[in-house]
């Protein structure tokens, strides 16, 4: 193989390159067409540069024709892809000038088999100047004069409509502009070369290569900016979802802190009586101090009476410091929670609602901390058990009966909170969790107290069940156990089930 030759072969090699970045761009992007016609027109290129590089082995006249042949057939792919790459481009329609086009090469190639129409029979040894080498070509005939002008004519169209177009950037059109150029300088130069003007390889290849390339490069280029400002609108899309979210976190602490004031505030005449009756028995106390304070032998009842009154003080402080955290506005701190002691904490605040209601049993086991807010944990853990108290209701004269549990089933603490109420109408339960949804009388309820609850549930990485039946309704709340005590534990049986 000859010196030339080899080097037009590159031209394939980079023709090929550009066919396949562009064909598996398209397959990535079905969606861009503009990829796939390019695609083809690189084939166009791989078709022209191949016999473009075999005619410099050209012996005779017959190899010659079929070579020049060749690169007209091989023109028709790159000129397809450019019509249809140009009419997506720049939002036109050239199927006419594309069937002429297409008609007027098949022709052409048709009348290269014609002695003297499209090329003479007479074998021209044409030099390479540069490579010391030559080979045997054919003289072109009058009908390729004609095509050639038209393909200038063709060029100088298609060039015109892009001049016009509105490019994304101003200095999109350098590269293509630049690459017309090289394209209409190959094809001066290699219309010389056929007509004997210079001894010089043909270039065609190079030329429709480089267009194909330059256009590849602006798509290219498109697709990385394009990529560039998807990422910064799903980054600004991703603040403002954050800034959202947040603003909609505190909306639903708001939320939160007014049903758990509204709770409050049903309790406060129960609760002042809860608070009355230490008060009255340490008010007692401290006037039987001051008797014993004038008796000689009263030293040791003055000790037991003087821990009495503490006892009693001490339970009007956690009432009194149990409502001072339900109402404190804000949210608290995420911390290692113990359940158990949340509920133990709420008890003395539902003692009066649920006196002459319920009878509430406690089955409270140690277990692990869930991870999370006390304060808001002891919400949840309020509007459920005063839920089940009002599902009793003295089980119609009776008595009713409210059990709370703490269990374990890891990776899972969970609290059951069971009455023994009529159970929850099949046509209520879809809507309990609903906000505004009650089934107390008006004035009696806000509807948010469950939809809160489950959103509080939620936001600490939890669920909340239902079970209900003519035995009464079960709610179940799983939380999942603190990562600092995740090890090193054997699961502990649930206190709620058969032994």
């Amino acid at each position: 193989m000859k010196l030339v030759t080899a080097s037009a072969f590159l031209v394939v090699i980079v023709a090929a390159w550009v066919a396949g970045l562009n064909f598996w761009t398209y397959a990535l992007r079905r969606s861009d067409r503009l990829h796939l016609w390019l695609g083809v027109a690189a084939l166009g290129g791989v078709a022209v540069s191949l016999p473009g590089a075999l005619i410099h082995e050209s012996q005779t006249t017959h190899e010659a024709v079929v070579y020049r042949a060749a690169m007209a057939f091989g023109a028709i792919p790159f000129f397809l892809g450019m019509m249809r790459f140009s009419e997506i481009f720049l939002d036109i329609s050239l199927r006419r000038v594309e069937r002429i086009l297409v008609v007027g090469i098949l022709l052409t190639c048709i009348a290269s088999v014609i002695p003297g129409v499209a090329f003479e029979r007479t074998p021209v040894v044409r030099h390479v100047i540069g490579f010391g080498s030559e080979y045997v070509d054919v003289a072109t005939g009058p009908l390729m004069s004609v095509v050639g002008a038209g393909f200038f004519v063709l060029v100088a169209y298609l060039g015109a409509k892009y001049r016009h177009a509105e490019f994304e950037e101003p200095g999109e059109w350098v590269p293509l502009a630049a690459a017309c150029l090289v394209f209409v300088f190959v094809a001066a130069h290699d219309s010389m070369v056929g007509a004997g003007m210079i001894a010089a390889p043909f270039l065609m290849g190079i030329g429709i290569t480089s267009f194909v390339l330059a256009l590849t490069a602006l798509l290219s280029r498109r697709f990385v900016r394009s990529e560039v400002r998807a990422r910064e609108a799903a980054d600004a899309l991703q603040a403002a979802a954050e800034e959202r979210t947040h603003a909609l976190r505190q909306k639903d602490l708001q939320l939160a802190r007014g049903e758990a004031l509204a709770t409050v505030g049903t309790l406060a005449a129960g609760l002042a009586h809860e608070i009355n009756n230490p008060i009255a028995f340490v008010s007692a106390n401290l006037n039987h101090l001051g008797e014993l304070g004038h008796e000689e032998e009263g030293e040791a009842e003055f000790a037991e009476v003087l821990a009495e009154t503490r006892e009693g003080i001490d339970r009007i402080r956690s009432i009194v410091d149990e409502l001072t955290r339900l109402a404190r506005r804000g949210e608290g701190e995420t911390e290692d929670v113990d359940l158990s002691r949340v509920v133990r904490s709420v008890l003395p605040i539902v003692r009066h609602e649920a006196r002459g209601r319920a009878e509430i049993e406690m089955l409270l086991e140690d277990v692990p901390p869930v991870r999370g807010d006390r304060q808001l944990l002891g919400q949840v853990v309020l509007n459920l058990v005063l839920n089940a108290i009002h599902a009793v209701d003295g089980d119609a004269g009776g008595t009713g009966r409210v059990v709370i549990a703490t269990t374990v089933e890891r990776p899972f603490v969970q609290l059951h909170i069971k009455d023994s109420g009529p159970g929850i109408a099949p046509d209520v339960l879809p809507h309990i969790f609903e906000p505004f949804f009650t089934t107390k009388g008006e004035g009696q309820g806000t509807g948010l107290g469950l939809a809160i609850t489950r959103q509080l549930v939620e936001r600490h990485g939890g669920e909340i069940g239902v079970e209900t039946g003519e035995a009464g309704t079960r709610m179940t709340i799983e939380l999942p156990i603190a990562r600092s005590a995740r090890r090193g534990r054997a699961p502990l049986r649930s206190a709620l089930a058969p032994r």
